[in-house]
């Protein structure tokens, strides 16, 4: 079975896939692998419903051959698109069906957001935008990793580039004329796109910290016949800041998941720097730079949490404590 095709499991819902060659429909192989499935579900006493089985062929042709597939003698439906684990994938990867998905929720739930703020009543915009951050942005951009190559179309990028200057506009109370650049910047709202790549660079750096490199080559040339998958767009924007000197692979790798993160805020001039170092220098730095600075200042240690333009402290002395 591994030599065949892949499975994927997760609570009650079950995925395979295969590759096909030119030509080949991927009914006998297929069944095959139907068959094996059903056969495990039985020895773990459980239960398969062909009626909630689809199977969905992901090809670039215009005519494609359409397998004939069948678990436990039903025939199964061949669908445009499926959703699995909430996202929902397509015949072609385009992703239209799922930022459409995406948007049309999302856009029910700004409504609801938005029947306590007018324009010149309701929520402080510092309330709106908190709401919106926590409820909108995680439904538009949900597993941005395994959709970002969407950002090569920005066409395809419309529809979630309406909900957030709708976001933009409900935020501040800005009237339905504004322009949508005018009012994402007023609000602090950053374009669908570069959202979703930040979110990928953010993702990669989660696995690195934790020891996993899922780049294993360098980004391929882009051109006309090469379609560019997730990896190709998470090795450029790596790549881009390497270049700019804001990503520096050596120290990357060198991250473990928990550290402290310590800066010295007195003499810096411009945006601080953070360093890290293992927890128990951490708390000897934080013990030295407090016995020598002034006991009339307020120290706040922080862990690196930041949610907006607030920063999450991890430790607070108040002046003349020690």
């Amino acid at each position: 079975l591994a030599a065949q095709a892949s499975v994927q499991a997760f609570a009650d819902d079950i995925v395979s896939w295969w590759t096909l060659g030119k030509g080949e429909c991927g009914s006998a192989r297929g069944n095959a692998l139907l068959a094996e499935v059903l056969a495990w579900a039985r020895c773990w006493r459980m239960i398969c419903n062909p009626a909630k089985c689809k199977f969905l062929v992901i090809s670039r042709l215009r005519r494609k051959p359409l397998p004939e597939l069948h678990l436990d003698g039903v025939p199964l439906e061949c669908v445009s698109s499926l959703r699995y684990l909430g996202v929902w994938l397509d015949s072609k990867l385009c992703w239209r069906e799922h930022i459409a998905q995406v948007s049309q929720k999302a856009l029910g739930r700004l409504r609801l957001i938005q029947r306590g703020a007018g324009t010149l009543w309701g929520f402080h915009p510092l309330v709106m935008q908190c709401m919106i951050r926590a409820a909108i942005f995680p439904l538009l951009f949900y597993a941005a990793p395994v959709w970002c190559d969407a950002v090569q179309f920005r066409a395809r990028l419309h529809p979630l580039d309406r909900v957030i200057r709708l976001c933009a506009l409900g935020t501040l109370g800005l009237l339905r004329t504004t322009p949508g650049e005018a009012a994402m910047v007023l609000a602090g709202f950053l374009p669908a796109e570069f959202q979703l790549r930040q979110r990928t660079v953010e993702f990669y750096l989660r696995q690195l910290a934790y020891g996993k490199n899922i780049i294993t080559a360098e980004a391929r040339c882009i051109g006309r016949t090469h379609a560019v998958s997730p990896l190709d767009i998470l090795a450029t924007e790596v790549m881009r800041l390497e270049r700019l000197g804001n990503l520096p692979p050596q120290l990357l790798q060198r991250v473990e998941p928990r550290l402290f993160w310590t800066v010295d805020p007195v003499g810096i001039s411009g945006p601080p720097l953070p360093s890290i170092s293992p927890s128990a220098s951490a708390i000897q730095r934080i013990r030295e730079h407090h016995s020598s600075a002034d006991p009339e200042l307020l120290w706040i240690f922080t862990d690196g949490s930041v949610d907006g333009t607030r920063c999450g402290a991890a430790t607070v002395l108040f002046p003349g404590s020690r």
